[in-house]
């Protein structure tokens, strides 16, 4: 997972998060044994949010019942996930920087169908996906103006 990335509510502002990827027992206890003054928002433990219930209740019976290891399976997930958007936006800029666009739609969706390859930077084949799909049409909207639909 990217520890920086600019803000979603203002892209100008980066932000930096170190560490994100630790689990907070191993913060928690790196604060008491350095005297590192450690406070729990009161938010977080109530089962209010929906965040919250998915933290406490979904999260522990499914490392339970189903995957001991779900925070790292979960951590891989969004490295995969997050380097298919950086993919999927770079490819929509190179696309509309390659000329006119001509129907922003049925292109994007004849690439998605017909799983259409192309490289990425270390030059492994990338299928476009639906998710894919979905990060072009977006990408293709900011960028551009037009209204892009998959």
């Amino acid at each position: 997972m990217k520890w920086r990335t600019p803000s979603p509510s203002d892209p100008e502002i980066a932000l930096a998060r170190p560490l994100l990827d630790l689990p907070k027992a191993a913060l928690v206890a790196y604060a008491a044994e350095c005297d590192v003054p450690y406070r729990e928002d009161a938010s977080n433990a109530t089962l209010d949010f929906r965040r919250n219930r998915i933290r406490h209740e979904l999260l522990p019976l499914l490392r339970r019942k189903y995957q001991p290891a779900l925070d790292k399976t979960i951590l891989r997930v969004m490295d995969i996930v997050g380097a298919d958007a950086d993919f999927a936006a770079q490819a929509a800029r190179e696309w509309l920087g390659a000329g006119e666009i001509r129907n922003p739609k049925s292109e994007i969706r004849y690439a998605y169908c017909a799983g259409r390859g192309t490289k990425d930077q270390v030059g492994r084949v990338r299928r476009i996906t639906a998710g894919g799909a979905a990060a072009v049409r977006a990408v293709a909207v900011v960028e551009s103006g037009h209204r892009a639909g998959v």
